[in-house]
């Protein structure tokens, strides 16, 4: 019993490494205006997130419960373990700091989740041919992304193009976009770059993940020449071969400069680990020591260079030290708590200059963003995490007490076909629900590419299982892992399900390939352990043999309830109320009985989340669309003020919201005409600013507030104020730098800018 629970433990986990990446997934439940647009695609919820979060805390359970009913294999330390724990404390700690608890909570579950994984991978893959299907699935993966990259550029972009030429005027309509506005520009520049991603959110996350992928397919390659022995050794090592280099033909096809510069160094790393070998491992402590301190060379000469220029070489590059000096003014300010996960982006407009164009999500730095999510004791965690996980990856690989019943022997036909199978069938069919769509035909053409690819991937990578060189393999793996973690000192793929879930599935293999099952005994000796692992081993074994066995499981399963209990649940319920909303909403009849069962819904899904804002958002915009009633139109204004009122409490520092609130009271006021409504959008349009000081747009519409306010109450000192807030508007637009012009105010914006100035002139001169 004890190993069936195992391996459906590992068929678990191994089958969910294998899917996240070909999945859209999201921690927000906001839905984008442009696939709403679309209206034949839904938006990824992040109940999808949950589940494969559940999937990863329930392997464990199973793992912990197969410990505690059968014999036990001595634990292999991973070097996450105390790197973890501390990002766990910083997590939670951020979590109750979070502007967004939801964002927060939601993203740091399933980011713990993660090393988690590793954890879980190392401890159940017992036997070498465990790792290999693995990998194997690792690869099959990136092979259905390759062929989507293929897809896309050869065919995709050029269909996507003409369909978006076809409904570009409904699109942009819907979303009330004109179209010559900078956020169309910026889409079609975005389109026309041709920059593949497959299945991905972006193409720099795209071509990180392909070289990391493409590094294990090529030593998986190598390898297989070095063993091929007949016909059929030589064909399994051409097919290996094949899949690598389209492998690194999809990471080229993304563009990603940074991913291409990270894989040519990791490939200069590898050739020098090679020829040096012997030396390197007769001196591994120094070496280890000499390639951490190459590293802090690094990153102080990068900050040496951007403080002394006031930038980095290549406007790539500027934009990220761009990002990274407003983001230590952020870090300063929440040096112990941080801004919690997937809160960046809200709190970094507060300190983005004019300068620097873009509006981003993320700082685009491993360091970065950990400090700036969790605060100092996050970016702690992470580093121990780093350090400890590269003293497992580049240990000796172990051979002593080999446990007899973890022998290397290779599994049998039937066994490798039916995980194959199974696998293959998993990926195609749990896929299919998560794609966002009901399209019969898209679907049935997905399933039979990404299904056919991921096969084709598997068959090459996972045949002859048995006869590869472990060391090789695992080496060309774990530079695959300092490509991938060097490219994210300008990226953000570690904090991407898809790609992060492969990273820790990659380092789980490297781990296991160094760290070979041992032999539990009673003679095993503490002698020459690290101190750490001396003092909990010795706490650990003064408590009684059954609390050891049960009390991780017990553990396990409290936080696996708990996860239930904060998120999934929540999560779960909020989404049906949201949707059944969603369902009336579309009933022909505008009655009162209609709005009254859509609004009963809605306060259902803010009742059972109490921590997302975003059913408060849709319940006021519900109420604000169908204002045109007048026998709703009173109760609509109020019902729409109220619920703004409470999204604006659970989610503080969204700028979006505070810009609803102001079209809101702007739309009362017209109708009531009442100084307390103009009184109320001037507000609102001055906490947005507050929340984003350098933009633009916002003066503009604290502007228009003023303008409509003086207008209505004949107010001189009003018309002055409107007055000062446009020519703020301009002057913030004119330190635009002169390469940025695409987000600045068209001509026809500035002429519309001049015009209200000029009304306001008008109206003071009849006032005065």
């Amino acid at each position: 019993m004890p190993r069936i629970i195992e391996a459906i433990s590992l068929f678990v986990l191994i089958l969910v490494v294998s899917l996240r990446p070909l999945v859209a997934e999201t921690y927000d439940s906001a839905g984008s205006s442009i696939t709403a647009a679309l209206e034949s695609v839904a938006d990824p919820s992040p109940l999808r997130t949950l589940v494969f979060d559940l999937l990863v805390l329930s392997s464990a359970c199973g793992w912990l419960l197969a410990r505690a009913i059968g014999p036990t294999r001595r634990y292999r330390r991973t070097g996450l373990e105390w790197g973890v724990a501390i990002v766990a404390i910083a997590a939670v700690i951020s979590c109750l700091a979070a502007g967004n608890a939801r964002l927060a909570v939601n993203a740091s579950i399933d980011w713990l989740c993660y090393p988690l994984l590793t954890i879980v991978l190392v401890q159940l893959m017992y036997k070498p041919w465990h790792r290999r299907v693995l990998l194997a699935g690792l690869l099959a993966t990136a092979c259905a992304q390759t062929t989507k990259c293929l897809e896309d550029h050869f065919v995709g972009f050029d269909e996507t193009w003409a369909h978006y030429e076809n409904i570009k005027d409904d699109l942009w309509g819907r979303q009330d976009v004109e179209l010559d506005s900078p956020k169309v520009e910026l889409f079609e520049r975005r389109l026309k770059a041709r920059e593949t991603s497959g299945f991905l959110p972006h193409s720099n996350v795209a071509g990180s993940y392909m070289v990391l992928c493409g590094m294990a397919a090529l030593a998986l390659s190598i390898a297989r020449w070095r063993r091929s022995n007949d016909a059929i050794g030589r064909l399994l090592a051409t097919g290996a071969t094949a899949g690598a280099l389209l492998i690194f033909t999809a990471a080229i096809l993304t563009k990603s400069l940074g991913a291409i510069v990270s894989g040519a160094i990791g490939i200069l790393l590898w050739i020098a680990v090679s020829l040096l070998r012997r030396r390197v491992e007769s001196h591994r402590r120094k070496a280890i020591a000499l390639g951490w301190g190459l590293v802090v060379f690094g990153l102080f000469a990068v900050i040496g260079h951007g403080l002394y220029h006031g930038s980095l070489p290549g406007s790539s590059l500027n934009f990220r030290w761009q990002y990274w000096q407003a983001s230590s003014e952020l870090i300063a300010d929440h040096a112990l708590t941080g801004v919690g996960r997937e809160n960046f982006g809200r709190h970094y407009l507060q300190y983005k200059p004019i300068e620097a164009a873009e509006e981003v999500a993320n700082p685009h730095n491993l360091f970065v963003q950990a400090a700036a999510d969790w605060g100092v004791i996050g970016l702690i965690g992470i580093v121990a995490m780093l350090i400890g996980a590269s003293l497992a990856v580049t240990q000796s690989a172990r051979t002593t007490r080999p446990d007899p019943a973890c022998a290397a022997d290779p599994p049998s036909r039937y066994t490798l076909i039916g995980w194959t199978g199974a696998l293959a069938v998993g990926v195609v069919l749990v896929r299919l629900p998560l794609l966002g769509t009901t399209d019969p035909d898209f679907l049935y053409y997905t399933s039979v590419v990404v299904g056919l690819a991921w096969l084709i991937g598997f068959t090459c990578f996972a045949s002859g299982i048995a006869d590869v060189t472990r060391r090789f393999v695992g080496t060309g793996v774990a530079v695959g892992l300092f490509t991938f973690v060097l490219h994210d000192m300008i990226n953000f793929a570690a904090f991407i399900p898809g790609t992060a879930t492969t990273l820790f599935a990659m380092l789980a293999f490297c781990v296991a390939e160094r760290s070979p099952v041992e032999q539990r005994a009673a003679g095993f000796s503490l002698r020459g352990r690290p101190r750490d692992l001396k003092v909990a081993a010795r706490w650990w074994t003064s408590m009684p043999k059954p609390a050891r066995r049960w009390l991780p499981l017990g553990a396990m399963t409290a936080a696996t309830i708990g996860v239930l209990a904060v998120a999934v649940l929540p999560v779960a319920r909020a989404s049906y109320y949201k949707e059944q909303a969603g369902e009336f909403a579309r009933y022909p009849s505008s009655g009162v009985s209609v709005v009254r069962q859509v609004d009963e819904a809605f306060l259902s899904a803010v009742s059972a989340d109490p921590l997302d804002p975003t059913p408060c958002v849709e319940r006021a915009r519900w109420w604000l669309a169908i204002s045109a009633n007048p026998q709703l139109r009173d109760e609509a204004y109020q019902v729409a003020a109220e619920s703004l009122a409470h999204s604006v409490d659970r989610d503080p520092f969204s700028v979006a919201q505070r810009r609803i609130q102001m079209q809101l009271y702007q739309a009362k006021a017209q109708h009531t005409g009442r100084p307390d409504d103009y009184a109320a959008a001037i507000k609102a349009a001055q906490n947005a600013l507050r929340l984003y000081p350098t933009d633009p747009n916002g003066y503009v519409s604290l502007g228009d507030c003023r303008l409509a306010a003086g207008e209505a109450a004949r107010s001189d000192d009003l018309l002055r104020d409107a007055i000062e807030s446009y020519n703020r508007a301009l002057a913030a637009d004119d330190a635009r730098p002169e390469w940025e012009r695409i987000r600045g105010f068209r001509n026809s914006e500035r002429q519309a800018i001049d015009a209200k100035i000029q009304r306001a002139k008008h109206l003071l001169q009849e006032i005065l």
